[in-house]
């Protein structure tokens, strides 16, 4: 298990217990594993979600756009290049990540 895994976890136990003592529940071990699982499964579908949609025909081309674009604008270039090599990047590296906070926000809340 990696310290990001650890520490969804340890996010969602906090959330769990914080969410149930401000709303004035009672704080249960059942529903602090509920949320666990959920948060888990939400992860996990994100993660999915994303690394399909940049697996996918367009999501490679923009990876390939950003590449060349890294490589015409490294250091010593027009700003102009730098930037959009920068902007080429974050589109690349954020493909899919609007469709993957959802399904996995959607994966998470059905548990």
């Amino acid at each position: 298990m990696q310290l990001s895994e650890v520490a969804g976890i340890a996010g969602d136990a906090t959330s769990s217990v914080v969410g149930s003592v401000i709303q004035g529940n009672e704080v249960t071990v059942e529903d602090v594993a509920a949320d666990v699982v959920g948060g888990v499964i939400g992860r996990k579908i994100e993660t999915y979600v994303k690394s399909d949609a940049q697996s996918s025909p367009q999501g490679k081309a923009l990876a390939r756009d950003a590449d060349r674009a890294q490589r015409l604008g490294g250091p010593g270039t027009r700003q102009s290049r730098q930037e959009k090599a920068t902007t080429a990047t974050n589109k690349s590296n954020n493909y899919g990540a609007n469709k993957a906070a959802l399904a996995g926000a959607a994966g998470s809340n059905g548990v």
